[in-house]
C-alpha cells in the first residue's frame, strides 16, 4: 500500500521519544482531597491566510480490516521522566469549539472524584490525542476517529500498536462550508479552489487528506493552521472558498453562523473506503440550513495506551462509570450523547482493551 502523506518531523517526534518509558507513570497513585482541574492552553493568534498549490496526493487503497484483539504492551520499568505527577488522568479531547470537548466536560462531571480527579485536556485534535496517550504521563485517555488511527498506524506502526480502544463514542460528520450564493454545491467542485483543511494534525485535517488522495481531486491548500472559527470568516470574508469541519453535529461554530451553506459531499470512491459510512445532515440541523445535505460519517473512540497488566481496574472503573451513567449523559449532556450506544463496543474496527469490554459488558446487564 502506498503511504500517505508524511506528517511533519514537530507532529510526529514526541511520538518516537520514550513512549515506553512513560508509559507505567501515565496513571498517578490516588490522593484524596486532590481538586478537579481542567488543563488549559492559551490558542495563539492565527497566522495570516496565504494559498499554496497542493502537491497532488498518490491513491491510497482501503485499509485492512483490523482485529479486536488488543496488542500486549510491555510497561515501563525506568525511572519516570520529566512531569507525571498529576493524580488521576487526563482525557484529551480537541477545541472548545468542536464537539469532543464538552463531551470530555460531561465525563469529568459524572466520573471525576476527589480521590481520581479527571482532567479535559484541550488538543489540537485525533494525531494530536494519540502522540499524547503515547507519550504524554498526564494524558491516560484521548479522543480519536478511527480514519486517523488507521492513518497514523502507516506512519507509526509501532506507536499504533500499543493504542487501544476502550469505547464507542460517536460518529462525527464531514462539514464542508462555503459562502451562500458560491457556486460549489458538491465535492467535485473543490477541483482548483481555495479550501481549509483544519489545523495540521487534527481529525478534519486526516480526512481531508484522505478525500484528497481517494478522489484525485487537486485543490489549494489555505495555510496558516486556521482554528474552526477564523477558517469561517476566512470562507465568509472570501479569503478562502470552503472550510472542512469534521466534528459530531450540531457543531457549535457553526449553529450560530450566517450567511453559509453546507456542501454536498459524495463520491464512490469514498463509498468504498473502509472507514466512512454515507450519512445525511437533515435540514434543520442547523437553524440556516433549508435542505438536507449528503456527506459522510466516520467513528470516534475513546482510546488509551495497551496496557497488559497494570492499570486494568482504572480503565475498567473509568469505562463502566460512562456506560452506567448514559441516561444521566444523554439527558444533560451534549446532545451527540443520544447517538451513543456502549454495546458498539463490538462494531469497533480497532483493537479493543479486554478491560474495557468487560466493564462495558458488566454494567450493560444490570441496565
Amino acid at each position: 500500500m502506498p503511504k500517505l502523506k508524511v506528517l511533519p518531523k514537530a507532529l510526529i517526534v514526541a511520538a518516537v521519544v520514550g513512549g515506553g518509558a512513560f508509559a507505567a507513570y501515565k496513571f498517578m497513585p490516588k490522593k484524596t482531597e486532590v481538586a478537579q482541574a481542567t488543563e488549559t492552553v492559551t490558542t495563539p493568534a492565527p497566522a495570516p491566510v496565504t494559498v499554496a498549490q497542493a502537491p497532488v496526493p498518490a491513491p491510497i487503497a482501503q485499509p485492512p480490516a483490523v482485529q479486536n484483539d488488543a496488542p500486549a504492551a510491555t510497561e515501563a520499568a525506568t525511572i519516570p521522566g520529566p512531569g507525571g505527577k498529576l493524580p488521576g488522568a487526563g482525557i484529551a479531547s480537541g477545541q472548545k469549539t468542536g464537539t469532543n470537548w464538552p463531551m470530555a466536560e460531561n465525563i469529568i462531571k459524572v466520573c471525576s472524584t476527589s480521590t481520581y480527579p479527571l482532567r479535559n485536556v484541550i488538543s489540537d485534535g485525533s494525531i494530536d490525542n494519540l502522540n499524547k496517550i503515547y507519550t504524554d504521563p498526564n494524558t491516560q485517555f484521548g479522543i480519536a476517529q478511527e480514519d486517523a488511527m488507521a492513518y497514523q498506524k502507516q506512519i507509526d506502526p509501532k506507536m499504533m500498536s500499543r493504542v487501544v480502544a476502550v469505547f464507542p463514542f460517536f460518529s462525527v460528520e464531514v462539514h464542508a462550508i462555503a459562502a451562500n450564493g458560491s457556486p460549489i454545491h458538491n465535492l467535485a467542485d473543490l477541483e482548483g479552489k481555495r479550501v481549509i483543511e483544519g489545523p495540521e494534525g487534527s481529525g478534519t485535517w486526516v480526512t481531508t487528506q484522505i478525500i484528497k488522495q481517494v478522489t484525485g481531486i487537486h485543490w489549494q491548500t489555505v495555510e496558516g493552521n486556521l482554528s474552526q472559527k477564523d477558517g469561517l470568516k476566512a470562507v465568509e470574508t472570501g479569503a478562502a472558498d470552503v472550510e472542512f469541519i469534521v466534528a459530531g453535529q450540531p457543531i457549535q461554530v457553526l449553529t450560530g453562523a450566517s450567511g453559509i451553506q453546507l456542501v454536498n459531499i459524495k463520491d464512490p470512491r469514498l463509498d468504498k473506503y473502509g472507514y466512512y459510512t454515507k450519512t445525511m445532515l437533515p435540514t434543520g440541523t442547523y437553524p440556516w440550513q433549508s435542505q438536507p445535505v449528503s456527506t459522510y460519517k466516520v467513528n470516534n473512540v475513546l482510546a488509551t495506551f495497551a496496557y497488559k497488566s497494570q492499570y486494568q481496574k482504572e480503565i475498567g472503573d473509568l469505562v463502566g462509570c460512562i456506560t452506567k451513567n448514559m441516561d444521566q449523559l444523554q439527558a444533560t449532556g451534549h446532545p451527540k450523547w443520544r447517538d451513543v450506544d456502549p454495546l458498539d463496543i463490538d462494531r469497533v474496527k480497532w483493537p479493543v482493551h479486554p478491560a474495557a469490554v468487560a466493564a462495558i459488558k458488566r454494567e450493560a446487564k444490570h441496565k
